[in-house]
């Protein structure tokens, strides 16, 4: 009977602690995914949000798996062999259909969300730390370690966006009908484009574009949102929304120049295609 080495034996142990550890942390993401399920987010913004967070938890399986593996052959060198369960993480769970073109949030739900994902983040980066100590001690690549701390960073970075959500959410609104028409009116643009350009609608959901999203509390407010947009999603805004983003106060130059100059061009084909008499033509001239 072959004996297995202190390195063998100790990486039978640390099949366990794998175990143990993805139990513990696996499921830091399930209270943030509840959070969205209940309405704390609603409309595009909370699918682009779900879609990344399901990303990341994907990436937790992955890593605890991975790490597993990895110990798995090494302790298996040793005979008998150690039999241990695999780690058990959750799948993400499907995000919730929310009607088309709306977005919405729950304040105190929102808060709480915030709070979770930087809860989760800790809970992720100290998996990732203990991860990383038992695979180098046996010499085994500690990639699984760093997959888990990349998983920490971004759900700890989406704290950003939903903070200032929650601020301008909770900021005495001075005008509470303009607000209500505003978001009206961008409920119907999104509506209008699943009709007129699916392809264009399944874009602006997946990355989080909603015109409702784009602030009317002053120019300050306005250059927060714009600093914490993805060029993907600045693109998207300004290509789907030209008018909304060159009337922008708070957005740099080049930006809203780009938007008027997209604006101006869809004008002048729309006038090119449909002229409109002045009172000084007549629709009809006298034969």
């Amino acid at each position: 009977m072959t004996t297995a080495t202190p390195e063998q034996a100790e990486a039978a142990r640390v099949l366990h602690r794998i175990t143990a550890l993805a139990g513990e942390h696996g499921t830091a993401l399930t209270r943030c995914f509840r959070l969205l399920g209940e309405g704390a987010l609603a409309g595009p913004a909370a699918n682009a949000l779900h879609a990344r967070l399901a990303d990341a938890q994907r990436e937790i399986r992955s890593a605890f798996s991975r790490a597993f593996d990895e110990a798995d052959a090494l302790a298996r060198q040793a005979v008998p062999a150690p039999a241990v369960p695999r780690p058990a993480v959750p799948y993400p769970p499907p995000a919730s259909p929310a009607p088309p073109g709306v977005g919405s949030a729950i304040p105190s739900a929102l808060s709480a969300l915030t709070t979770e994902l930087s809860r989760a983040g800790g809970s992720l980066e100290a998996a990732s730390r203990a991860l990383s100590s038992w695979l180098s001690a046996l010499r085994l690549p500690v990639s699984p370690a760093r997959r888990l701390s990349e998983a920490a960073a971004g759900v700890r970075a989406e704290r950003a966006d939903l903070t200032r959500r929650l601020e301008l959410l909770t900021r005495p609104d001075p005008d509470p009908a303009a607000t209500l028409g505003r978001l009206l009116s961008a409920g119907l643009m999104m509506t209008a484009l699943r009709t007129t350009d699916p392809a264009l609608y399944r874009r602006l959901t997946t990355a989080g574009v909603d015109p409702a999203d784009i602030p009317r509390t002053g120019p300050a407010d306005t250059a927060l949102w714009w600093k914490h947009l993805t060029r993907t999603q600045r693109t998207l805004f300004t290509t789907a929304f030209p008018a909304l983003i060159g009337w922008s106060d708070g957005l740099p130059a080049a930006a809203r120049d780009k938007a008027n100059r997209l604006t101006l061009t869809t004008r002048l084909k729309t006038l090119e295609q449909t002229p409109t008499p002045t009172p000084f033509e007549p629709a009809t001239w006298p034969a």
